[in-house]
Formats: C-alpha cells, structure tokens, sequence
C-alpha cells in the first residue's frame, strides 16, 4: 500500500459494503498505512482499520465521537497539536448509520507523529473516536544501533497513541516469547512491562509523551486461543 497522505484520499484504501435495503445506508471498511519515516529496521509503522456496517432504517442508532481540532499548519506560529486542542464527546453528525469502529494495529510501534495527521483527519470524519482497539506491543526490544537499535518500543510508545487517542481497549501485540540464537539476536535487550503498571502509566503515573489525561483503556493480553470482543457503543 501506498504511504497515507492527508490531502491525498486515494492513499486511503477503501472497499464499500452494500446496504441492506435501498432504504439503508452502505457501510465501509477503510485501511491505511502509516509507515516510520528513516527506519533503519524497516519494523515500525501503523495499519488504521476503520469498519463501518451496512445501516438499515431499523438498526440507526445515535451515537457520539471524540471531536479533535484538525492537524495544524506547519508553521512556527501554529503550535496547536491534538494533545493540546479539546476533547469533546458530541452527538455524531451521521444519524443514519451505525458507529465506525476504529483499529490501529502497530506491533513494533512508531512515532505518535506519524498516526496524528491520520487520526486528526480520516478519524475523525468517520467519527471513529475514541479509538476502539490499539494493538501494540507491551514490552520495549532493542538493538545495538548497528544491528537496528530500536525493534520495538513498547508500552512507552503504545501508551503515548492510547492516551492521544483514549483507546478504549489496548491488546498486547509481538511479545511473544522468543529463542535468540544466533550472533546478532544474542545482543538484543528486553525490558517486559506487567499489566498493572501498564495501567499506572495510562492514568500519567509516569512521565511518558501524551497529555496527562486518566483513560479507562481495558489493556489485555490473550493466550494462543483466547479472543476479545469490541462492544459498540
């Protein structure tokens, strides 16, 4: 997939979903990637899955989204971020369809930078804010800068995009246990972070990037098997 840019809606990838009825309204699923800018890994970059469903006239319901100003210009003289704009939860323009879900899906993480002209244009047009489920990995891998340095940032990345976006829901996401055989993976350092002080670091226990906001994000980590289900609403 092509880079997603904000002026250009074609970077978005989107496949329509026929309505119900010729009284309902069609939904949409849309995705679009986000890759790190200089990634001497190639590892970091950011999937947005947004699913909106096919509406009929009975199953409308009205909801309500996270209003985020836009991305500002890039100019000295506009320091506005999303971080520091309102977060409002207002009633959805969009009273003839169904809430649009939101996914992000970053497992060796990236800069929240990278996701803000995203999340501050395509998100919210769908009304697709707070996000519903960030996927990142939990705990933090690195490098010898000349074998990559960082492999994943962890839930010090993960928790600067949950606290921008309120991530409603957070799943562990490439920690897996891993066999480091060979010379280059011997070098790698790991530093594993637990739920409850994933929590503390959510609600601005820690001094990490992203406003300091208490969040109520259901972080999870699920075994081979296990499933997890996003409620709408």
């Amino acid at each position: 997939m092509d880079r997603f840019s904000e002026p250009d809606q074609s970077s978005i990838f989107r496949m329509a979903l026929p309505a119900f009825s010729p009284r309902g309204s069609p939904g949409e699923v849309t995705v679009a990637f986000m890759p790190a800018r200089r990634d001497i890994s190639g590892l970091h970059n950011a999937v947005g899955v947004t699913y909106r469903p096919p509406c009929s006239v009975l199953s409308a319901s009205l909801g309500s989204y996270m209003d985020l100003p836009p991305t500002p210009p890039a100019s000295p003289r506009s320091p506005r971020t999303i971080s520091a704009g309102p977060r409002t939860i207002v009633p959805s323009p969009y009273n003839d369809r169904e809430k649009t879900l939101s996914v992000l899906y970053s497992p060796h993480g990236v800069s929240y930078e990278i996701i803000r002209p995203y999340a501050s244009s395509h998100l919210v047009s769908e009304s697709a804010l707070p996000l519903d489920l960030l996927m990142h990995s939990f705990d933090r891998v690195t490098n010898p800068i000349y074998l990559g340095g960082n492999i994943a940032a962890g839930s010090p990345g993960g928790v600067e995009i949950a606290r921008n976006l309120l991530a409603k829901a957070w799943i562990s996401a490439h920690d897996a246990d891993k066999i480091n055989k060979g010379v280059s993976v011997k070098q790698i350092r790991m530093r594993k972070f637990g739920l409850d002080e994933i929590k503390r670091m959510l609600v601005g226990g820690d001094k990490l990037p992203g406003p300091s906001v208490s969040i109520q994000t259901n972080v999870v980590s699920l075994h081979a098997g296990e499933e997890f289900r996003i409620k709408r609403g």
